[in-house]
């Protein structure tokens, strides 16, 4: 069998671990769970027969750049015209446009396509984080006119959030009774592209009452341009480059909404924030399948190499769960956020998604060719795209380092450390639950882990306002430890429901929990135990990065 077969999907087993994560152990007191089956079937079926071929082929092939267009590779127009037809492109529409589903239903779709054809999914991707903007933020007359034709796939969505370095920030000015926009924005993702649809680009800009977010509507190619394709890590057959806003008088926009526009850049961040963590989760899934494919089958037990690669795939399997499910559990916390409680949360997890999945989903590729050792190094062996691929996320879409500083600055100190103390509270609550339970040997090493993040998040509140530097300087490692401890708190609860169902299942069903229980353990013997260290780095290790002089550097 072609060792390529690895990146095909394979929904059975995502359905099982969806279906536990949010139809168990995600599941509120008088929730109906979920029902995962016929949509995940058919999302399987599509990616199988549409996006596997297709993102062979892009490894491939690369995008061109001709009089400001970007002339996308061969087979992605007919693609999308397919994905359109079939109804995936309205999935995160609202339910009045032909979507409406539970962001807990569509995460595992999306998943299923960053595995299937990375570079492609990027489209519904973009799309998605648009459609939700305009629902959330639109006016009445904006989510008429885009919301029907972004569902349809009639319209792509172009987010341009990055200015380019030296060259002036995009500003949004009054000019003829209207707004325009002029400059130049860099890293944007599928810009100008010639897929035979209308293009409606996000841009965020400098406004009258700080950055905001303003539409740019360009139906015939006309407005915006393409001015350099920027080769980049991974991702091959998706473009990306700097776009020009029309010449020295700029292009017609409007602000998103009724006001000015800012509202809507804290709903693009997190709708963006969410979907690279998904995106992360897809790729790694991708990674761990290939390693186990070629490495289990030869996991004898008198070969001395055995048990490092033993451990090796146990990382990359428990760590893929574990993106997995911080990713499902803010998937549910989004699908909730009508109540303000939810929607806190949801805001605080977030940056802790985009930026512990991506730099796991690097880990974890760098993990996959260390296994392969030097012949993954080849160009085009699957461990090394498999790095390419995910070496870029942590870097794209507001970066890891920014990411940190947002949940910091602004999430945990922006209410004093409310939501996060809520969330300290419901994970002690878990770890007494579980001390006495079957599974009790788990609660010692989440109790350290809830008590390292109680430790340092009263560093960071304690901190502030004085003495900024050192709160910056803890934002990386805070990140870290947020994302591992829930990661933890995760894994612990869904052992108890584990546990319980060993004494009433059939054979299989119990070897499939015994699965369960020894990934949760694998997970708190080896990932947990980090949470210390962290919580160190974000208490006094912040004097020896603020006392650095630059000589000694």
């Amino acid at each position: 069998m072609d060792a390529r077969d690895a990146d095909t999907p394979q929904a059975a087993g995502l359905l099982e671990e969806m279906g536990f994560l949010v139809g168990e152990v995600l599941t509120e007191a008088g929730e109906a769970p979920p029902d995962l089956g016929a949509l995940l079937d058919a999302g399987d079926e599509f990616a199988r027969r549409r996006l596997v071929p297709l993102g062979r082929e892009l490894e491939g092939r690369e995008p061109r750049l001709e009089a400001g267009r970007v002339l996308l590779p061969e087979g992605v127009a007919a693609a999308w015209s397919d994905f359109a037809a079939e109804g995936w492109a309205g999935l995160a529409a609202p339910g009045a446009h032909g979507g409406g589903q539970p962001e807990r239903l569509a995460m595992p779709l999306r998943e299923l396509w960053h595995g299937a054809a990375p570079a492609f999914a990027m489209l519904p991707m973009l799309n998605a984080a648009a459609m939700e903007v305009l629902a959330t933020e639109g006016s009445a007359e904006q989510q008429a006119r885009w919301l029907p034709a972004l569902a349809q796939g009639r319209c792509t969505a172009v987010l341009a959030l990055e200015d380019v370095p030296g060259a002036p920030p995009v500003t949004a000015e009054q000019a003829d009774g209207g707004l325009r926009l002029s400059g130049h924005k860099g890293d944007v993702a599928y810009p100008a592209h010639d897929l035979g649809t209308e293009l409606l680009y996000l841009v965020r800009a400098a406004g009258p009452a700080g950055d905001a977010v303003y539409l740019v509507a360009d139906g015939d190619g006309s407005a915006v341009h393409c001015t350099e394709l920027a080769p980049t890590l991974g991702l091959r057959g998706a473009p990306r480059g700097e776009i020009a806003l029309g010449g020295d008088a700029g292009v017609p926009a409007e602000a998103v909404g009724e006001g000015d526009g800012t509202a809507a850049v804290s709903v693009l961040q997190g709708a963006l924030a969410y979907h690279a963590g998904v995106q992360a989760v897809g790729l790694s899934q991708r990674a761990y399948r290939r390693a186990r494919r070629e490495f289990l089958p030869a996991l004898a037990e008198t070969d001395p190499a055995a048990p490092e690669r033993r451990r090796a795939l146990a990382h990359l399997r428990v760590g893929v769960d574990a993106m997995r499910a911080l990713c499902a559990l803010l998937a549910s916390e989004r699908d909730r956020a009508g109540a303000s409680h939810h929607a806190r949360r949801a805001a605080l997890l977030a940056p802790v998604v985009k930026a512990w999945c991506t730099a796991q989903a690097r880990e974890l590729a760098a993990q996959g060719l260390d296994l392969r050792g030097w012949p993954g190094l080849a160009l085009q062996s699957g461990p090394a795209r498999a790095f390419r691929d995910a070496a870029g996320g942590p870097v794209r879409d507001v970066s890891n380092a920014r990411q940190a500083r947002h949940l910091v600055e602004d999430c945990l100190l922006g209410d004093r450390g409310e939501t996060m103390t809520e969330l300290l509270a419901d994970l002690s609550e878990t770890v007494k639950a579980v001390e006495a339970g079957p599974v009790g040997a788990l609660a010692r090493p989440l109790d350290e882990a809830v008590s390292a993040l109680r430790t340092a998040t009263g560093a960071l509140l304690e901190r502030h306002p004085r003495y900024p530097l050192a709160i910056a300087a803890g934002a990386s490692p805070y990140l870290d430890l947020v994302g591992r401890t829930l990661a933890g708190w995760l894994f612990t609860r869904g052992a108890v429901l584990a546990a319980q169902r060993l004494g009433e299942a059939d054979e299989v069903e119990r070897d499939r929990q015994r699965a369960r229980l020894a990934r949760a353990r694998f997970y708190a013997e080896h990932w947990l135990p980090r949470a210390t260290a962290l919580a160190a780095a974000v208490g006094d290790g912040v004097g020896s990065v603020l006392g650095m002089r630059d000589e000694w550097l």
